[in-house]
């Protein structure tokens, strides 16, 4: 009995050890402050100014894409023009009308699928390895690089309507968007940064406001959106993105403005060792199993992976069959609803996440 007792207090020993061995190397690779993480931690306003600017653009860009696809599929291929709200004529399933119509959805249908395959099947990898790589290079730098990816979204876009210029055009700036690590990198940045300069106390409360920088300006823009395409066509909602996304840019770049929170590491020995030990680090963060971490990120990936699918794609269809018959809906409509749509979601996760709370 007393040797099984001793073999039992061995075995937790070496238990501990280990557990206390991986908490070690976890802290290791923690980044470490910077001189400027004082200063950042000072101030109330941090990100929220990039995100609010940026997803003025990225928050609308799925419906302006939609939209913009769907009409020029309808003007180069069907040489067909859709009625407005007040001309509208519900159609049986026989008229030809109609069937031009279902057409031209399925193409532009096709179209954002393969733009969303090319744009967001690169965040599988980017989205964690920039995110890694913001511990060793700073949290601002990984915060420029997606707001550089959606200038070059924007820039393509506008470029493609001014000109005339090949749908297929448009794949460069999807996969800018995609390889840059878009708006997913972008808000976990975000919340990085908000986490390395608060405290447990202060941190809902300044993940909240992250929050409501993100959900207001989406709101706000697919308002504006519409009657901007309704008067100027669909080159000035493009004019507004790249305004917004430049000043975002700015905002991080400019010294001074946003303080680094994150001290960069050791840049010692070269590039593929650099490169392995980058990576070494993201397959520790699903290895390591301290306190059961392992399977609740896998959990949390597993909820949160379909949910960024309906989301995104709920847009785009959306989008598509309010344009067409029966609705026959406007710009300015789209807008309207979208908005209202998104209050509506706001308002039913806020009163969710209240009930959570109790």
């Amino acid at each position: 009995m007393s040797v099984n007792n001793e073999e039992t207090w061995l075995f937790d020993d070496g238990e501990e050890t280990l557990r206390n061995n991986q908490i070690q190397d976890v802290s290791d690779e923690h980044p470490t402050v910077h001189p400027g993480h004082d200063k950042a931690r000072s101030r109330w306003i941090t990100v929220e100014p990039v995100i609010f600017l940026a997803f003025i653009g990225s928050g609308t860009f799925s419906t302006i894409r939609s939209e913009y696809l769907q009409r020029r599929i309808a003007t180069d291929v069907y040489n067909y023009t859709y009625p407005t709200n007040a001309s509208c004529v519900i159609s049986n399933r026989s008229d030809p009308d109609y069937l031009t119509e279902q057409h031209i959805q399925a193409d532009a249908a096709d179209w954002s699928l393969y733009f969303g395959i090319c744009s967001y099947l690169p965040l599988i990898f980017t989205g964690i390895l920039f995110g890694k790589w913001s511990d060793y290079t700073g949290r601002k730098m990984a915060l420029g690089l997606p707001l550089i990816g959606m200038l070059i979204q924007s820039a393509t876009y506008m470029m493609v309507i001014a000109a005339h210029l090949p749908l297929p055009v448009l794949f460069a700036g999807e996969f800018a968007y995609g390889i840059t690590g878009g708006t997913p990198l972008l808000v976990s940045i975000s919340l990085a940064y908000i986490a390395d300069v608060t405290t447990l106390k202060e941190r809902t409360f300044r993940v909240v406001i992250v929050e409501t920088s993100l959900i207001i300006p989406i709101g706000l823009a697919q308002l504006a959106i519409g009657y901007l395409i309704e008067a100027e066509g669909f080159i000035a909602p493009f004019y507004l993105l790249l305004t917004t996304q430049l000043v975002a840019l700015a905002y991080v770049l400019i010294p001074g403005i946003l303080y680094e929170s994150v001290q960069c590491k050791d840049k010692s020995g070269t590039l593929g060792s650099q490169m392995i030990k980058l990576f070494q680090g993201i397959i520790d963060l699903f290895t390591y199993n301290i306190e059961n971490r392992r399977w609740r990120l896998l959990l949390i990936n597993a909820i949160f992976f379909p949910i960024i699918v309906v989301v995104y794609g709920y847009t785009s269809v959306i989008t598509l069959y309010a344009i067409g018959q029966p609705f026959c809906w406007s710009s300015v409509l789209v807008g309207i609803f979208m908005a209202t749509s998104l209050v509506l979601f706001s308002v039913c996760k806020y009163n969710f996440n209240i009930m959570l709370s109790y």
